[in-house]
């Protein structure tokens, strides 16, 4: 894997600051995203392989590979890594242990991922609508023609969630 941990400087014009790059994706990254409460980092990409990263030491320390191109994030705890493809198929890894905990099918393109709580479990956002998966359990909570579920985030405060769609609208689930 060829990964590559450069520093840049923006110049002598401007505050000094300097960032990091990670190299190990060998097609574009469609996702990233810091584990909460910890300094690990999960890279998805159109390879179809999601690596968790401790930029820090700039090593991989988990993969999880998956058909084609990929979303993916870590729940409220960082203890859990849900990854999907375009394919629809999902994983669901114990960071501790970097074991599948189960491994679900959807029945078309996975294009979004979030946590909820324990209750609300992993919203899953598809060209045909949203899933929820509560214990490796899947339940279709709403069904699109016209759109697609493009984006979803969880709010930690209301218990609710935000989905972005491809038509412009933003759809809250609480």
């Amino acid at each position: 894997m060829n990964q590559v941990l450069q520093e840049f400087d923006q110049g002598e014009d401007s505050q000094p600051q300097s960032f990091s790059s990670l190299r190990g994706a060998t097609r574009a990254v469609t996702n990233v995203q810091f584990q909460p409460y910890g300094n690990l980092l999960q890279v998805s990409g159109a390879d179809g392989i999601t690596r968790v990263y401790d930029p820090r030491a700039n090593t991989v320390i988990s993969q999880i590979k998956l058909n084609n191109a990929c979303k993916a994030c870590f729940d409220i705890s960082g203890q859990y890594i849900a990854a999907g493809d375009l394919d629809g198929n999902l994983i669901m890894q114990d960071m501790r242990t970097s074991k599948a905990l189960f491994k679900l099918q959807v029945d078309t393109g996975i294009n979004c991922l979030s946590f909820g709580n324990k209750q609300n479990g992993l919203l899953i956002g598809t060209k045909k609508g949203m899933f929820c998966s509560v214990d490796g359990t899947l339940k279709q909570i709403l069904r699109t023609e016209s759109f697609q579920c493009e984006s979803c985030d969880y709010n930690t405060v209301s218990g609710g969630f935000a989905v972005g769609t491809s038509d412009g609208q933003m759809v809250f689930l609480i």
